[in-house]
């Protein structure tokens, strides 16, 4: 799924956003962000994106932990 070009573009785009953003909130003193990443249609999609997110936030020096909300729910 991420080798797909759409979605190597929309993570391009929010890798972009967060590196742009998160120093913005570090100026501001805030400690955390909280992001969320949802999809439809049970191809797992979202958990791919969250996934590359935590990987290029640490690449940045952040921590960043995943939790996937639905994980257990049926």
């Amino acid at each position: 799924m991420l080798a797909d070009p759409d979605a190597v573009a929309f993570v391009g785009q929010l890798e972009g956003f967060f590196k742009f953003l998160i120093p913005l909130f570090e100026r501001e003193r805030r400690s955390y962000v909280n992001v969320g990443i949802g999809c439809t249609g049970g191809r797992h999609r979202s958990v791919a994106i969250a996934g590359r997110l935590q990987e290029s936030f640490s690449v940045l020096g952040y921590q960043a932990t995943v939790t996937h909300r639905d994980l257990n729910r049926q």
